[in-house]
């Protein structure tokens, strides 16, 4: 949560969880929403309520109430007089911190939601300016009241902050004219990922040596993260899957060029590594989140991974069919088998799962049995 730094996981007694009754809680708790006044307890509620609707896997109310939510934020942070000046001893005072996460926070899921599907409203870049003008990146160097595991916390926090805004250039920068500018603009497209590679390897250089080691033990095949002992460290789970997903887009544009482009085409020996990284980047994304998927454990982000992984799916099935490129080890690793214990809980996942096994069945599934 973003005004929460308690990360742990919560385990409840034989792992159930009471969704009906969480489900009557809720409702309950909406029906007080019209009693609260615009002001950032307000925000707060309304994130929560997005929250709450991506655990239930409904995003477009989700997103009705983080745009609401961000909206009357913004709203109630540029009121006269409402930033006070930061204490060179301290910092900035914890609740105007715990404001801008809050801020930032209803950003990132917008954001992530824009990137999926198409929806109302500002553009990604607009609500990335709009983020940099309100509200600065947070420095705790200085907080002397903050608690470690709260400190912990937000550097986590901000260096999501930091990707997010490399990942919003990069869809400015590759994806403004779609999968066509793919094709008709190699070359540019080819030059913005090399600026776009070498920002997210400086971006993963800056980090705090406490995230950096994190992160690279999640990359550590010989390490397991996730398994039914130890509970998911939130932080460095949402961090790395993030890290992975924005490795796999930048890379996503050569493996579109490899598939629908002549073997002749003079741009293909460029393109065809930079396409089987792309579907290396994938095939990880799925492998590190399958554990995470299980019915154990659900977060407010899930809905975002399976949406993910089934494109991920979907590009292996077109990288086969079009037996231009190499297919890196552990193609056998389907999303029909992974994503099928939660799609049948949201009905655009189930009906995804459906085309995703017609496509396997076209494709012929002994392709997967090599």
């Amino acid at each position: 949560m973003p005004f929460s730094y308690d990360t742990r996981q919560k385990t409840f007694k034989h792992g159930v969880v009471h969704y009906k009754v969480a489900e009557i809680y809720y409702s309950e708790a909406k029906k007080r929403l019209g009693l609260i006044r615009p002001s950032v307890l307000r925000s707060q509620c309304l994130f929560l309520c997005g929250v709450m609707e991506m655990y239930l896997f409904d995003v477009l109310k989700a997103w009705h109430y983080f745009r609401e939510g961000r909206t009357q934020l913004e709203d109630v942070l540029r009121r006269p007089g409402r930033i006070r000046p930061i204490n060179e001893t301290q910092g900035l005072p914890k609740d105007q911190a715990i404001e801008k996460v809050l801020y930032w926070s209803f950003v990132k899921f917008e954001c992530d939601l824009q990137s999926e599907i198409a929806l109302p409203g500002n553009s990604i870049s607009h609500l990335d300016f709009q983020a940099d003008a309100l509200s600065a990146p947070l420095d705790i160097s200085a907080h002397r009241e903050w608690k470690p595991r709260e400190k912990r916390s937000l550097l986590y926090f901000q260096a999501e902050i930091d990707l997010r805004r490399i990942m919003n250039q990069a869809f400015t920068a590759m994806g403004a004219e779609g999968s066509s500018g793919w094709i008709q603009n190699f070359k540019q497209i080819l030059s913005s990922y090399h600026i776009l590679n070498e920002r997210l390897n400086s971006w993963y250089a800056a980090l705090p040596s406490q995230v950096k080691r994190d992160l690279e033990m999640s990359r550590d095949p010989t390490i397991k993260l996730f398994n039914k002992i130890e509970p998911i460290d939130e932080l460095a789970h949402q961090l790395h899957m993030r890290f992975l997903n924005f490795q796999e887009w930048i890379h996503r544009p050569f493996l579109y060029y490899v598939i629908h482009q002549p073997t002749h085409d003079p741009y293909i020996r460029q393109a065809a590594p930079l396409a089987r990284k792309c579907l290396e980047f994938g095939m990880d994304i799925q492998l590190k989140g399958q554990p995470n998927w299980g019915s154990i454990h659900i977060h407010e982000r899930l809905w975002l991974e399976l949406r993910g992984a089934l494109t991920q799916g979907v590009l292996l099935i077109g990288a086969i069919c079009s037996k231009k490129l190499d297919i890196p080890e552990g193609r056998n690793v389907t999303m029909s088998r992974t994503g099928s214990l939660w799609a049948r809980r949201c009905a655009d996942l189930n009906a995804a799962v459906d085309v995703y096994d017609v496509l396997m069945e076209t494709a012929g599934r002994d392709l997967y049995a090599e």
